[in-house]
């Protein structure tokens, strides 16, 4: 039952010490050693908050042996996979950071389109949060990089206000379906209100004690109205007949859908007295 659980918390811990390890042997300048324990976890898949780590600490590692395209690519990755991230001086070596920026700053603006057409597609589909997180991050990159050929600060801020606005608008109403009998179980439904109800006495001899009931099933139309009623458990054949032809004349403030009466049917339980 718990082998599951624990595995998963294994690989977890396994990740993180071997992230640890690379970096000690990238300290220690072994980078082809480090290199081999980040593609091995990268290859496992990293938890996402370790991958962008993992694919920076290869960057490093690819510097240091002159492995200079694989390092350029691997900084397009991390770009592109995180547009806001700029890895700090403190933390990494002058040469990996100015090449690290020097590349961002070329790729910027393919990848604010990239992340503007993200964002769009998500507030097409109806994704209002991704969308807004979407349209922040181009505010924010657009801003860094200053004017361009493509102005997407307006863009952005538009796109980003509809998306505010349609996210805290109030769900439209429901629409009943026309024919449709509702119920008890149905969403969005405002059940009927008894008006009238007439019950006909039941005979002495079909009541065991002061009291007894009958079960009812209802179908209540739009002008409520009783459209029909079915015994579901009764008390005696001759009187089952006696209330159904009395239910038919009973009166209700219709079930409404958004605000529109719709056909409804229920169960009801009948006290009858003798």
């Amino acid at each position: 039952m718990w082998l599951p659980l624990i595995v998963v918390v294994a690989l977890m811990i396994g990740g993180q010490e071997s992230l640890m390890r690379a970096r000690e042997l990238y300290a220690s300048a072994a980078y082809e050693d480090a290199l081999e324990i980040l593609d091995a976890i990268q290859r496992s898949g990293p938890r996402s908050r370790d991958a962008r780590d993992v694919a920076l600490y290869r960057v490093f590692c690819l510097i240091a042996l002159d492995r200079e395209a694989e390092a350029a690519k691997g900084i397009e990755g991390l770009v592109r996979g995180y547009p806001l991230f700029q890895p700090s001086e403190s933390d990494t070596p002058p040469r990996i950071r100015t090449k690290f920026l020097a590349i961002r700053r070329a790729l910027l603006p393919s990848v604010i389109r990239d992340v503007f057409a993200r964002a769009r597609a998500a507030h097409d589909r109806r994704d209002l949060t991704s969308a807004i997180a979407g349209f922040d991050v181009v505010l924010m990159l657009a801003a860094e990089i200053g004017p361009s050929d493509t102005d997407w600060k307006p863009l952005a801020s538009g796109f980003r206000e509809l998306a505010l606005a349609a996210r805290e608008a109030p769900p439209p109403p429901a629409v009943p379906v026309a024919g449709r009998v509702y119920g008890p179980d149905s969403p969005g439904i405002t059940p009927p209100v008894t008006l009238s109800q007439v019950v006909p006495p039941a005979p002495r001899e079909a009541v065991e004690s002061d009291e007894a009931t009958v079960t009812l099933e209802l179908v209540i139309d739009q002008a409520g109205g009783v459209k029909s009623a079915l015994v579901l458990k009764g008390l005696l054949p001759a009187y089952d007949e006696v209330l159904v032809e009395a239910a038919r004349k009973w009166r209700f403030r219709p079930a409404l859908m958004g605000g529109s009466p719709v056909l409804y049917r229920h169960a009801i339980v009948v006290a009858v007295r003798p």
